[in-house]
């Protein structure tokens, strides 16, 4: 009898047992829940699964928000202090306010020439306001005069940031062309300061209406016109007394509130630059004078020191207050604007031998400087340091007046 070999039965896949298979498929460990929904992960819980068919005849599946999804608005823009705003203005100043001309003196700011634009993107223009920042119970006319205050204040500064650009307008278009820095690269070119104003007054552009009215103003303050009148060919309104276009200009105050202190400088080192007294000098005779609120800081340029110290005080009530009896100590001896003006007009020769800058203690001999002192307005923005001449405001002496409490 022959033996036969074991052979080991393997039944085909299609016999096995479906329970078996089912038993070997469970996951070990605890069951786990379903998977989220892909709106789960999403910030947007209204999305749709939709198909797609592709080229090849696969059926694909994606996700996408509804037609009727509401977007949320934007929030306003954070134009707190104006930088952003302020730094547009700036850029169209230059490249506006006469293309024709040279770069600016004090290598701070450059101008653009008509006949090679910058490169780059154009500037924008001035920003159309968010009907979300009107305050609510206002009426249209005193939003109006609101809108048109703000620009105003914001293209002063913007004009007056460097002395070379607002010399264009001074000069009344002596030294070329004007344009229009709310139009921006849509102004077309005019030849003299008033008929740069008709066009502010007059601009049919209702979105930038407000800003062109700031700069019929702004214009107005600057050239010593009456910008209450209404401008016309007559031009009537360029009669104003000088009294009440100093007034105009005094108004527009810098803020934080700045006194400007000159004749801080001492004469000259060895290797020829000027010193001066540095911050702590400062502090110090402003201390024996009794003034301890204000933050000295002494302008130096390559040439060395400036003779001029910035003092900066906090914007409250309670630093306007300060600001203002620190000039009112210099303006009792005649050592204000226009103590400075008259000494600077007549100044010549030596300063160690001229008594209105230098006074000499008649007891120990002792040299000491005169200082004259006045508070900041935007027209003395150029005096200041960048950083200052940047981070500060203009705001209206007779508007804050009318205020309580202010910031």
């Amino acid at each position: 009898m022959k033996k036969t070999k074991d052979h080991h039965h393997h039944p085909h896949p299609s016999s096995r047992n479906p329970r078996e298979e089912q038993q070997q498929a469970i996951p070990v460990g605890p069951p786990q829940p379903p998977s989220p929904p892909a709106s789960a992960y999403s910030p947007f819980p209204d999305l749709e699964r939709r198909t797609i068919v592709l080229y090849d005849g696969s059926v694909r599946s994606y996700f996408a928000l509804p037609p009727e999804h509401l977007w949320p608005h934007p929030p306003p823009e954070d134009d707190d202090d104006g930088e952003r705003r302020r730094a547009r203005l700036r850029e169209c100043v230059l490249r506006y306010g006469n293309p024709d001309s040279a770069p600016a003196e004090d290598g701070d700011l450059t101008v653009a020439s008509a006949a090679a634009p910058a490169p780059g993107p154009a500037p924008k223009r001035v920003r159309r306001r968010d009907p979300r920042e009107e305050e609510e119970g206002e009426g249209e006319g005193e939003r109006e005069a609101k809108g048109s205050e703000r620009a105003f204040l914001e293209i002063t500064k913007a004009i007056n940031e460097n002395a070379v650009e607002r010399r264009k307008y001074t000069e009344d278009g002596k030294g070329g062309p004007l344009h229009c820095i709310v139009c921006g690269r849509t102004s077309r070119a005019f030849t003299n300061v008033h008929d740069l104003i008709l066009h502010a007054y007059t601009s049919p552009n209702s979105e930038l209406r407000l800003d062109h009215l700031g700069l019929h103003k702004a214009l107005c303050v600057l050239m010593g016109w009456d910008y209450t009148l209404t401008p016309d060919t007559s031009k009537a309104y360029q009669s104003l007394s000088a009294s009440a276009a100093v007034a105009n200009r005094e108004d527009l105050i810098v803020w934080p509130p700045t006194v400007i202190i000159h004749n801080t400088n001492t004469g000259k080192k060895k290797d020829g630059r000027m010193d001066g007294l540095n911050n702590k000098d400062m502090e110090t005779e402003l201390k024996e004078i009794g003034f301890t609120g204000g933050m000295p800081k002494s302008l130096y340029s390559k040439g060395g020191h400036l003779g001029i110290t910035a003092v900066k005080f906090a914007s409250t009530p309670t630093g306007l207050k300060e600001a203002d009896s620190l000039v009112a100590h210099f303006e009792k001896d005649n050592r204000g604007r226009e103590g400075w003006a008259r000494v600077e007009a007549a100044h010549a020769g030596d300063d160690e031998k001229n008594p209105a800058l230098v006074k000499v203690d008649e007891k120990t001999g002792e040299r000491k400087r005169v200082f004259y002192c006045y508070l900041a307005t935007a027209f003395d923005l150029e005096k200041v340091d960048i950083d200052t001449r940047k981070k500060a405001i203009i705001k209206s002496r007779r508007e804050l007046d009318k205020l309580k409490n202010y910031s």
